[in-house]
């Protein structure tokens, strides 16, 4: 099983992101310019208002919400919706129907990379460092659907593997789908809390870090 911790802070990361995605779409600068934006007749509140408590990730937003948000900028809702979150959501290696859930999802080109593998969810380093090059977040998603997928069966050597790939996308990455550098660092510390803290050391991130940021070798 996957600790519990993981459904909070899943909500707490991408209600972040979620935020930060419709303050770059919305061209707004802070919480009381969104509370204004879409609420006009309404007297914004300064630390009160629900789009405060978004941006720090203290409340998560309801499907109405959402809804309202998407329809006046289309796409905001990605990130939050992202199949990705389901991944980490996982908790049994065995569930086809939880799995079909998560791989309808997944952009086609990712289903075919499966597809290729005798054993599709079976780590493959070969398949890790195509998806490292690709720089899309369904790429970072597969990473983590073969993460998962180790974690969950126990295979400690294929976890830590898998844990490296998901931590060389994020070191590569210049995060072009979430728009703003500052957006990925969030993904970055989501990611760390998630799934690295618990699966590399931190000599080993550091030594990877050196790897690809000073000596420009990649996986």
């Amino acid at each position: 099983m996957m600790p519990s911790y993981l459904p909070p802070k899943i909500n707490y990361f991408r209600t972040r992101l979620w935020y930060a995605e419709v303050l770059y779409r919305s061209e707004q600068a802070n919480p009381k310019q969104l509370e204004r934006l879409f609420k006009p007749d309404k007297k914004p509140l300064d630390q009160s208002n629900s789009w405060y408590q978004y941006r720090k990730g203290e409340r998560t937003p309801s499907l109405k919400t959402l809804r309202m948000v998407e329809q006046r900028f289309p796409g905001s809702y990605i990130i939050f919706n992202h199949v990705l979150w389901d991944i980490l959501r996982l908790a049994n290696p065995y569930d086809e129907t939880a799995l079909t859930a998560v791989l309808i999802r997944l952009k086609p080109w990712c289903r075919d990379i499966l597809i290729r593998q005798k054993s599709p969810l079976k780590f493959s380093k070969l398949i890790a460092r195509e998806l490292v090059k690709r720089d899309d977040l369904d790429a970072l998603a597969l990473l983590l659907l073969f993460w998962n997928n180790a974690h969950l069966r126990g295979s400690a050597k294929n976890t830590r593997l898998a844990a490296r790939f998901v931590y060389y996308f994020l070191l590569m990455s210049d995060f072009r789908f979430l728009h703003d550098e500052a957006n990925g660092t969030l993904l970055f510390d989501a990611l760390s809390e998630l799934v690295l803290n618990h699966s590399m050391r931190d000599s080993e991130r550091a030594k990877n870090t050196h790897e690809i940021w000073y000596k420009g070798n990649t996986p």
